[in-house]
């Protein structure tokens, strides 16, 4: 049986080999049935065949790794040309998959198929006893799937070429290192005593020495500000090791593309830095944080250098980053030319004063008004002018306030939004009434508002739904949070919203629920589309988590193969009131059965006089063991 491994953007695990339909090839199928056909009665056909396939029949097989590369791929399309997943029980015939039969399965030869029989094995199957450990491509319906082959990361006995680097050295950002790095290094030859010892790491491939140091500025990349101007910085620390170091991070322009500045005390010091970050970076884009400290009693800017270098390398900022900016600042960063900010990708603005002058609305709009931007992260208390609706993928509209006509506008006229955070006002009975919107690109959703928010779960359908996030404005005071019925008055729409997604949900966020309840919160975690989630984050006035919750979380319970929410990392929820045990109980077996669940933040009210001296005491063991356990009283009710 031919079997495939692929790597983390297609399917994980072993497959078996998908039966041919006439000449379409299951991109699953292994990579080398285009080799000619071999006479089995000719013994060199055979040893040159096993020789080409695995050079050391003693070592790992060679995995051929398909190229994927974002670059090369356009934004997303449309939302009517995207597929989506159906819903469960349902499939589209107009998206019908590509590893489908062209006949049905009943008009599909056996023997042309390779089809064979399968009951020995389902009977077989059947009689295995259900095993309440972890596995991570399970939900809370399915049972553990055979145990994958071991596949050994042994170094081969061959120098890799380019091609197979090619195939193998991407990585998408902030991506875990890949497992089978080990086979690019060659194998570390027996020295003599009078043979001079080049260390291993200089004897890596430069592509793969390129890689590493690429890594090296995923913090950065992730969180721009963590990129400082500073002599131990990554990219300066890295060329400066040795001579072949050196080289190599020379000709990356990636580790140099990151830098935060900051306002310039007169010493020019990280504006001479920066200058030889934009040569070495060679015309490639920069990403830029510039923040400014609002508390300082220095006068901001006693020098110019840094906005100047801004202003004068805006044609080549992808990323431009401008926190806690004052009036001035944004007036002097407005003055840029309306066509310089021409590679502008991702745009974030921070007031520090409460509103922004009308005067400097539009003339800032000219720095995200280029026909790259996808990104656009604003938090102003004066609503944003001259945005590219139909090109945006991420959306951050924070203290400007939105009604439910201008949210109903966003999400017709941004067919490619990804992620959506918007403020909003309490939604007027007397709304305008708008038909259902059906919107396929949306995955992030989060709003802080006031009020029920039924006519808008009513409204909206997001099949690739997988963060939710539902917050009252963080404005309010605490006394009036989650009042006037926040965040829905009738549970049964939030359950249809759920139940409209074809996706499985990863986090969902319910702060401050003012109806929210044990019985609401149990509905909720057993739906099929929460089966995947990840992290579960609830805040109630009311109890909303009892006996019945934790025992439902717990491996084993009732007979049950697989707890409620096994791919569960971090849980939050107030208030929990329950009995001595219970909690401790599900969180011991999870840590037994090797569960991820690693954070638990749990309160309880203060009228709450229940003993817990079972739960502490376990909490106390598992803190020592590696999780992250709080349980503590809530003051606020």
């Amino acid at each position: 049986m031919s079997t495939s491994y692929h790597n983390q953007h297609g399917t994980r695990g072993w497959t078996a080999p998908s039966s041919g339909h006439g000449n379409h090839r299951s991109p699953y199928a292994p990579t080398n049935l285009d080799r000619p056909p071999v006479d089995c009665n000719d013994a060199s056909h055979m040893r040159h065949g096993i020789s080409s396939a695995v050079p050391n029949a003693s070592q790992s097989p060679q995995i051929a790794y398909a190229t994927y590369n974002p670059a090369s791929f356009p934004y997303t399309s449309p939302p009517s040309n995207r597929r989506i997943a159906a819903p469960y029980g349902h499939e589209d015939p107009l998206f019908s998959s590509h590893l489908c039969p062209a006949k049905p399965p009943s008009q599909v030869d056996p023997a042309a198929s390779g089809r064979v029989s399968h009951v020995p094995l389902l009977r077989q199957l059947s009689s295995v006893l259900p095993n309440p450990r972890y596995v991570d491509d399970r939900s809370q319906r399915h049972y553990a799937p055979p145990t994958r082959m071991n596949m050994s990361n042994q170094a081969s006995s061959h120098e890799p070429d380019a091609q197979d680097l090619q195939q193998v050295l991407y990585l998408p950002p902030f991506s875990p290192p890949p497992t089978h790095w080990k086979a690019l290094i060659p194998v570390d030859p027996a020295y003599s005593p009078n043979d001079v010892y080049v260390p291993l790491i200089n004897r890596l491939p430069v592509e793969l020495l390129s890689l590493i140091f690429t890594r090296c500025m995923d913090d950065e990349a992730r969180e721009l500000f963590r990129a400082g101007l500073r002599s131990r910085s990554s990219p300066l620390v890295l060329s400066s090791i040795c001579s072949r170091w050196r080289g190599v991070a020379l000709d990356l322009p990636v580790l140099w593309q990151y830098f935060a500045l900051a306002p310039c005390a007169g010493h020019g010091f990280h504006y001479r830095i920066a200058l030889l970050f934009i040569e070495r970076s060679k015309g490639q884009g920069l990403h830029v944080h510039y923040t400014e400290d609002p508390f300082d009693e220095v006068p901001l800017e006693c020098c110019p250098c840094a906005l100047n270098l801004i202003l004068e390398n805006m044609g080549q900022i992808k990323t431009l980053e401008l926190q806690e900016i004052s009036q001035a600042t944004a007036a002097r960063i407005s003055q840029t030319h309306y066509s310089a900010a021409t590679m502008m990708e991702r745009f974030s603005l921070v007031m520090c004063e409460d509103t922004m002058a009308a005067e400097l609305v539009h003339p800032i709009s000219r720095l995200y008004s280029s026909a790259n931007l996808r990104e656009l992260r604003w938090i102003s208390s004066t609503f944003p002018v001259n945005i590219p609706w139909s090109q945006m993928v991420g959306l951050h509209l924070v203290d400007c306030i939105t009604d439910h006509d201008l949210l109903m506008r966003i999400l017709l006229s941004a067919p490619l939004l990804e992620e959506l955070d918007v403020h909003m006002e309490a939604i007027s009975p007397t709304a305008p009434p708008y038909r259902p919107i059906r919107h396929f690109s949306m995955r992030d959703f989060s709003i802080e508002g006031v009020g029920p928010q039924d006519m808008l779960l009513r409204l909206l359908h997001f099949p690739n739904l997988i963060r939710l996030s539902l917050r009252p404005l963080s404005s309010l005071s605490l006394e009036t949070r989650g009042r006037f019925g926040w965040p829905f008055t009738d549970p049964t729409v939030f359950f249809k919203f759920i139940g409209r997604l074809a996706m499985k949900l990863k986090s969902i966020r319910l702060l401050y629920g003012d109806t929210l309840d044990e019985t609401t919160m149990l509905h909720i975690i057993r739906l099929p589309q929460m089966s995947g989630l990840r992290c579960l984050h609830v805040t109630s006035r009311n109890v909303i988590a009892r006996d019945a919750f934790f025992a439902d979380l717990q491996p084993g319970w009732a007979a049950r193969d697989v707890p409620l929410l096994p791919h569960l990392e971090r849980l939050t929820m107030r208030y929990c009131v329950t009995s001595d045990g219970p909690i401790s109980r599900m969180l011991e077996s999870r840590r037994q059965y090797s569960y991820p669940l690693q954070s638990v933040s749990l309160g309880y009210p203060r009228d709450d006089c229940s003993s817990h001296r079972t739960d502490c005491t376990a909490f106390d063991r598992l803190n020592r063991q590696g999780m992250s356990i709080s349980w503590h009283v809530s003051l606020h009710r």
